[in-house]
Order: C-alpha cells, then structure tokens, then sequence
C-alpha cells in the first residue's frame, strides 16, 4: 500500500489572526478538504493520461479518506502497487501456478490454460495488443467474418456457441536464441463465440468472445513467460509535489488574501 498523507497544523497561523482564529480554522479546514479532493481528482486525472490497460485496475485501487480533522490520505493499495512502483524482469510462471485453476499433469507438471481476450476497447489494452486486434480484424474481414456484429441463423436468431476456429498465424513471440518459441504464432488457435445472456430485467442480450488460450506449464520456467519488466509510473509521488504547491500558490493565498490585517 502506497499513502500520499496531507497533514496540516494551523496553530502558527491561527496565533498570528487570534481575533479571527475561529472563522480562519473553518475555511482552512475546508481548504484542506478541497485540496485533498483536488489532489485525488489530478491522480486520477494522470492516471487516465498516461495509463491505457493498466488505467481501470489503477483507479480502482486508489481511494481518498479523512483520517482526523486536517488529516486526509490518497491511498493506492497493494494490487495496483505493481503499476507505481514498477516491477524487475521475472517469471511469470509462479504467479499463474498459483491460481486455484491450475492443474497436475500426469506427468506431475503442473499447468494453467490462460485466456486471451481479443475484443476489448483500444484503452484496454497494450500497445502490442492493439496491434495483434488490428491484424485479427484484417483476417477476418478477409474472411467476411465479423469483429463485432452479431452472427444471426438464417430465421434472424442469434447463433450461440463456439462459431469459428481458426488459425491466422502471427508473429512467435519469444522466438530468440535466448528464449524458446511459443508453441504457435500469436493468432494461431483464434476461437469465437457467441452466448444469449438474460439479464435481471428479462432482456436477453448477446454476448461475443473473441480469445486464444495459451498453456503455461512448470516445465516452461526460464524458457517461456518471461516478463521483461515494467518501470514505474510514480503517481503519487508526483501528487505529493503537485499538492503542496497548489496550497502554497493557490489555496491558502486565496483564503490568507481576506484575513490581512
């Protein structure tokens, strides 16, 4: 958990305006409330400036709360941590075992069968990811096979099910002297379905899924999902600075500038 903690002590100035200490202390309060909203909305706002599919999992792990009187903290907890702080190169092969859903192979290996997602918007995904979609969208319109329209029977109804297998090719990510190939080019083993979804208010709704599925065993460590690192995007660290300079120049001038003497 990562806290940018706003704490003011207004005894000095409050001192120096004894005959308006009560007014002053409640504006200052409330300025230093407006600042801890401020500061919050600009983490966020930076956030969504230089974050794309990291953007949703940061937000939602940043939270704003009043600890004590003049006391505000801006918290990014531990499951966004990751993105503030960066990460060194690493396997990625521990983590994924670790999964309630992965399983033994016969031959005591264990394995995981770890989902692809191909049809989310371009903010949530990487740069490469965006371009890997770019290309599966060509395939397919090659194919006259839509990207994101529903796929009807011919009496109008939606098909459900598993609608296409198909194998498109790609790059091999990975493919160097130093680190094994994938098993097959990145759109290789592209499966799209089509579900009826019935919501809480008795309309139906289709739901499209575009995935791959790729198998990530034991007996893959230092040969496959290799992570090569990830530098840090240092947030709230900047919000610290961007805080303190928006009450200096800002804030309090505004509220000091109706209490001169």
């Amino acid at each position: 958990m990562s806290t940018l903690e706003l704490n003011f002590d207004f005894a000095e100035v409050l001192r120096e305006h004894a005959d308006q200490a009560h007014a002053l202390q409640k504006e200052l309060q409330v300025g230093v409330q407006a600042l801890a909203a401020s500061t919050h909305a600009h983490v966020l706002e930076e956030a969504s400036k230089k974050l794309r599919s990291r953007h949703q999992t940061y937000t939602k792990a940043t939270s704003l709360d009043r600890i004590a009187d003049n006391v505000w903290a801006i918290t990014l907890h531990k499951e966004a941590l990751w993105i503030e702080d960066g990460m060194p190169a690493h396997s990625m092969i521990p983590a994924l075992l670790a999964s309630k859903k992965a399983k033994t192979a016969r031959d005591g290996s264990k394995y995981m069968v770890v989902p692809f997602e191909h049809a989310k918007g371009p903010t949530q995904q990487t740069t490469e990811a965006q371009s890997i979609t770019a290309k599966l969208r060509a395939e397919l319109k090659t194919r006259k096979i839509p990207y994101q329209k529903v796929e009807r029977n011919p009496d109008g109804s939606p098909k459900s099910g598993l609608l296409h297998k198909l194998n498109l090719g790609g790059e091999q990510r990975g493919a160097t002297a130093h680190n094994a190939p994938w098993a097959s080019p990145v759109l290789d083993g592209v499966r799209i379905y089509q579900h009826v979804i019935k919501g809480q208010n008795g309309k139906t709704s289709v739901r499209r899924d575009i995935m791959t599925f790729r198998v990530a065993s034991s007996k893959h460590f230092g040969l496959k999902w290799n992570h090569p690192g990830l530098g840090g995007v240092h947030l709230i660290d900047d919000a610290f600075k961007w805080a303190g300079e928006h009450w200096e120049k800002e804030i309090l001038p505004s509220i000091m500038a109706r209490y001169k003497k």
